[in-house]
């Protein structure tokens, strides 16, 4: 049975794997060191099925004494479509949406850990990180003028390549009616 795209970007080990390469190309042993705790038989697993889903594909091949070593970057952008979100059940999202949450809790974590000073603390004003959550008020337009001010704020900065003195950033945005 094929995996609906959905099941193949929504996966944990998956997920991860798409957002490791982030906007990178990356070896297999270069995966292995971010993603430690997955095992290298999983790793690979993982890999065909994003190849046989098109999400990620193979972009140079090299030999490294004398074995053919594989570089994957992602193709396009790993999202799902407005006509893939639709086909999902409210199950289907919740699921989805707890291993989105797990993955950004699994960065975050990361992050504090690797900018903790020796007392535990993290400058998070100094990194520029934080999370907060805003309530708001508008009608569809004002949040179509919204969506496209932001992508526009963000559009210089996504594609940005990696320098010295550059940083890089995740920034999630969960939006929602409230229900009330």
């Amino acid at each position: 049975m094929a995996l609906t795209r959905a099941e193949l970007i929504i996966h944990p080990v998956r997920l991860r794997i798409i957002q490791a390469l982030g906007q990178e190309r990356l070896t297999t042993q270069e995966l292995a060191e971010r993603l430690p705790d997955v095992p290298q038989s999983s790793l690979y697993r993982h890999l065909r099925l994003l190849r046989q889903g098109e999400v990620v594909d193979v972009v140079e091949k090299r030999l490294v004494h004398g074995i053919e070593e594989k570089v994957y970057a992602v193709i396009g952008r790993a999202h799902l479509s407005q006509e893939d979100m639709a086909q999902l059940t409210v199950e289907e999202h919740l699921s989805y949406f707890a291993t989105y949450v797990v993955s950004l809790l699994q960065a975050y974590a990361s992050y504090l850990e690797a900018n903790a000073d020796e007392d535990g603390h993290v400058d998070m004003a100094a990194d520029y990180a934080g999370y907060t959550e805003i309530n708001f008020y508008a009608d569809e337009q004002e949040l179509q003028q919204f969506q496209q001010a932001l992508h526009a704020a963000l559009l210089p900065l996504i594609t940005n390549q990696e320098t010295e003195g550059r940083r890089r950033y995740r920034m999630a945005l969960i939006a929602h009616l409230t229900g009330d």
